[in-house]
């Protein structure tokens, strides 16, 4: 995000969202509604973008997934139209991650994947190794264990190579976990010990709280899985010591699940009313419903395990009302999703128009209307280049001057009209001799044009020179009133040199202008060849 590009009043606006922005959500929603307004009077478009972007987050970090969903979907077009890729790619992921955790693994899957591809346009690692490993947590979840591992170990690489990132630990014990977690599904037991041995090794002691639970919970499954009933019943003793509901357990709700889903395999009843308890309140309050609906599922487990009739019904009644209200919801999802496909396709298509319209002007500014050659505003900028290129290089220049001679007289007696067909009819053999000898012309105003070689010797130059004059006598166009002959000829200057550190573009333009001037006082219609020193003399 390069705030410089926009005007001032959305860099203050900026400003003042980026300091309240995670830590003070009505401050900050008060000053998108200012933002949106303005956009909105302006037709600054990226003006609501960035508004409508931060009321999403806003809204996501309060999980209000309606409005987050809403305010993004308005953002995306906006953002794509600026090429604002890495606040693309993280809204993409925000999405990816909230319809995850509705259990809607398709279409999170969707977002996931496009947050990737605006992650690589953006070219911010972190943003792309959050992504990833988003992604390697999906494919785990659905049994797709190859293609996890190798987003994981994507992830690992990217943050093995940043150490010194603020939560470095943190990243590196959510990748590790989840990768334990995959080798535990796939029975590769050793594997999962060997990570696990180096995450409390390596990362344990710079953790926060919340990930030495997440990993606690995967031990627990780990040592279940290998019979190792001490070490799993120690491991419940420390969640169910530690477990509160004044940490973040939503991060961690599905190893939260699948460690209570263990606990129905024990007798160990307390320890799993500890932990459903403890996030049960917690998912609620955040209305999530697909937490919720699994959390309804793993007390209709233990009810039945039981043989607790009554509760189960009760149970099942609420789990058919969440029911119900899924369906909605992943309906106004699929809806969502299709409405961000069809306004960022809307917004490609202006982009693209707006492109097309935008070289069209480019092309308008540098090419000479009547002879469709280079005007002298691409001249300026080929000629700096050419020039400095053949200095590194060490390599020869040419830079030719030339005019129509007695243009004026020829103007005044044939008529504008007439003098506009000449112009043309001699820029194109201009065009044709410099292009077969991979040169670059272009009108400098009037009758005056310039040609320019790269790398040829200063015989080749005399044969170029020579080249226009005999193409031009060939044209045999007809001229009564010019005093050199009865047809339209031509007066060329031509510097050759090669370039030196003392030199400058305009010493060969000066030179070749010298030479022009000599030709025009020997009689016109003829060239001259000379070097910088040359033109000194």
């Amino acid at each position: 995000m390069n705030l410089e590009k926009y005007n001032k009043n959305i860099q203050k606006f900026m400003r003042q969202i980026l300091k309240y922005r995670g830590n003070d959500a009505k401050k900050t929603l008060e000053i998108c509604s200012e933002m949106l307004i303005y956009g909105t009077q302006t037709a600054i478009g990226i003006a609501c973008g960035f508004a409508y972007y931060f009321r999403g987050e806003v809204s996501y970090w309060l999980n209000d997934n309606k409005q987050f969903f809403d305010n993004s979907t308005k953002a995306l077009p906006y953002l794509h139209q600026e090429e604002e890729w890495d606040l693309m790619a993280e809204c993409y992921n925000r999405m990816g991650i909230s319809t995850a955790n509705g259990g809607n693994a398709p279409i999170a899957m969707d977002y996931y994947l496009n947050g990737l591809k605006y992650a690589e346009l953006s070219g911010v690692e972190h943003i792309k190794s959050l992504i990833e490993l988003n992604i390697g947590i999906l494919y785990s979840s659905v049994g797709r264990y190859e293609e996890a591992k190798e987003m994981f170990c994507r992830a690992l690489t990217y943050y093995r190579k940043n150490k010194t990132l603020k939560y470095y630990d943190t990243y590196m014990m959510c990748v590790y976990a989840n990768l334990v977690k995959t080798y535990i599904r796939q029975s590769l037991y050793d594997k999962a010990e060997k990570i696990i041995k180096i995450v409390k090794k390596e990362h344990w002691e710079g953790a926060e709280d919340i990930d030495r639970l997440s990993l606690l919970t995967i031990e627990a499954i780990f040592y279940h899985k290998l019979g190792k009933i001490e070490n799993r019943n120690k491991c419940i003793k420390e969640v169910s010591e530690k477990i509160s509901k004044n940490m973040g357990i939503i991060d961690i709700f599905e190893d939260f699940e699948e460690y209570c889903s263990m606990l129905l395999e024990t007798d160990m009843d307390e320890d799993f009313w500890k932990a459903v308890n403890t996030f049960e309140p917690i998912v609620k309050n955040a209305r999530m419903l697909y937490f919720q609906m699994q959390t309804v599922t793993l007390k209709l487990k233990y009810y039945r395990k039981n043989g607790k009739g009554a509760d189960y019904l009760k149970a099942a009644g609420l789990f058919y009302e969440y029911y119900e209200i899924m369906e909605k919801e992943n309906n106004a999802m699929a809806k969502t999703m299709l409405e961000i496909r069809t306004n960022l396709e809307k917004a490609n298509i202006e982009r693209k128009k707006y492109e097309k319209e935008n070289k069209k002007l480019h092309q308008k500014s540098e090419i000479d209307e009547l002879t469709q050659m280079a005007n002298r505003y691409k001249l300026k900028d080929y000629a700096e280049q050419v020039f400095a290129d053949s200095l590194e290089e060490n390599k020869s220049l040419v830079v030719e001057i030339l005019d129509i001679d007695y243009f004026k007289e020829y103007n005044d007696n044939y008529g504008h009209q007439a003098g506009d067909k000449c112009l043309i009819e001699i820029s194109d053999i201009i065009k044709e001799v410099a292009s077969e000898n991979h040169g670059f012309c272009a009108r400098y105003g009037g009758d005056e044009f310039i040609i320019i070689y790269k790398d040829i010797d200063i015989e080749k130059a005399n044969k170029l020179g020579a080249k226009l004059q005999k193409k031009i006598k060939e044209s045999n166009i007809e001229h009564r009133f010019s005093q050199v002959e009865n047809r339209v000829t031509l007066s060329q200057g031509i510097c050759w040199d090669i370039p030196k550190e003392e030199f400058k573009l305009w010493d060969f333009l000066h030179a070749a202008d010298i030479m022009l001037y000599d030709v025009k006082n020997i009689g016109k219609n003829n060239y001259k060849v000379g070097t910088i020193d040359d033109s000194r003399k």
